[in-house]
């Protein structure tokens, strides 16, 4: 049995524009969200928390700026 998972950050922008409901509810159609967690972060703590994603193919680097 494979067992899939994603981790979906939302960038703070997104709720500032009031689009973080819409994209929770985006995800939650595709995906069973078992948790959800809102926090900030300092520029210096959010770059250390995506340092492992930047060498992800799959992951846009743009989308750490």
């Amino acid at each position: 049995m494979v067992i899939r998972c994603a981790c979906v950050l939302i960038k703070p922008h997104a709720f500032k524009s009031a689009q973080g409901g819409a994209i929770i509810e985006h995800v939650s159609a595709a995906f069973t969200i078992n948790a959800l967690e809102l926090f900030s972060l300092a520029r210096a703590n959010a770059s250390e928390f995506f340092e492992v994603y930047r060498v992800c193919p799959r992951f846009p680097v743009e989308m750490l700026a």
